[in-house]
Parts: structure tokens; C-alpha cells; sequence
């Protein structure tokens, strides 16, 4: 395993324990932060989506099934998943669990996370968490 791909794995451990603090002790300042539901944005945008993201979900859980790591990149796979119990950006909680598969593409510069892109399937989340129906065939 290399050292970037052990450090990912690291990463997603920390993420696990929910705890920011000690997440973003390996977060440049001047991160840049790409999720389908926040858009590009910053450090501060990168912890508010987590802080509401923890709170809505307080038992989330990253599974990381693969990561491929060369140079100063690495991409992870993972299953995401949890229980929706509290409010999230603007939706009540549903009480409904997710299992959704996700991608991460995470750039590193100076042994510190520079680029974190998200990647899942946002119709997938939206119908396991009941706010839209599954598609019925003709």
C-alpha cells in the first residue's frame, strides 16, 4: 500500500469518528471543495456541509472498498451509510437509512488535502430517502 493511499484510508477513518476538528488538521487552507449538492467551494463550505451533513445523518459511516493512488492524487470508493434523523439543508429528517456508492477524488500538496470532488449519485439518495418515487415502467 502507499503512503498517499494509507493516508486516505487515514482520512475516511477520522471522517468515521465525526470528528472535524481532527479532520481538517490535514485540510490546506486554501482548499477546494467540489460536492454535488454545495457546488465548488471553500474550507468553510467544505466543514458546513459536513457539520450539517453529520448532524442530519449522526450515524453516517464510509465504507472504503478501493482506493488507487498515484503521485499527489488518489481516488476512493466507498458505500455511504446511514440514517437520516435530522435536518438537512433545508429537507426535514425522514428517518430513512441511505446506502449509496460514492467516488472521492482527493489532491494532496504538502502532505495536506488541496482538491476534494465527491461523487455520487444524487437520484439514487433522493429516492432512498423517499423524496421522489421510484420510476414506474409503461
Amino acid at each position: 500500500m502507499s503512503d498517499l493511499e494509507s493516508t486516505v484510508r487515514s482520512l475516511f477513518d477520522v471522517v468515521n469518528t465525526h470528528d472535524l476538528d481532527r479532520f481538517f488538521t490535514h485540510v490546506a487552507d486554501d482548499v477546494k471543495f467540489v460536492n454535488p449538492i454545495t457546488g465548488t467551494t471553500d474550507r468553510a463550505g467544505m466543514r458546513g456541509f459536513h457539520e450539517a451533513f453529520f448532524g442530519a445523518f449522526p450515524d453516517i459511516h464510509y465504507r472504503v472498498d478501493r482506493v488507487i493512488a498515484a503521485g499527489d492524487s488518489a481516488m476512493a470508493e466507498c458505500v455511504v451509510t446511514g440514517t437520516n434523523s435530522g435536518d438537512f439543508m433545508g429537507m426535514s429528517a425522514t428517518n430513512r437509512s441511505i446506502n449509496v456508492l460514492a467516488a472521492f477524488a482527493v489532491y494532496t500538496r504538502d502532505g495536506k488535502v488541496k482538491e476534494w470532488h465527491s461523487y455520487f449519485d444524487q437520484v439514487a439518495l433522493q429516492k432512498q430517502l423517499g423524496l421522489i418515487e421510484e420510476a414506474v415502467p409503461a
